[in-house]
């Protein structure tokens, strides 16, 4: 099972810089977890293909199918908790 977090920030949002800290921890705990970080401007076609709203946004992806798209800063008992609903952890 491939599981991905799909991070869509945008360089002048600082909630973005404290999503990355949060996916940074969660990364070292999981280390079987793909964290892909994407800049909404410089890859907006990544950002149409996933309906990104805004920034930040998280998308997660389990075997290429988009399980959940979340809006808006997750802490990391929050995005935990999202990977325990999917089974990941």
């Amino acid at each position: 099972m491939v599981k991905e977090i799909i991070q869509f920030v945008s360089p002048t949002c600082s909630s973005c810089v404290h999503q990355e800290n949060v996916l940074s921890n969660i990364k070292e705990e999981y280390s079987d977890l793909i964290i892909n970080n994407y800049n909404i401007y410089s890859h907006y076609d990544k950002a149409i293909q996933y309906s990104v709203k805004g920034a930040p946004t998280l998308v997660f992806i389990e075997d290429g199918r988009t399980l959940k798209t979340y809006y808006g800063y997750q802490n990391e008992e929050q995005v935990k908790d999202w990977m325990k609903l999917f089974e990941w952890v």
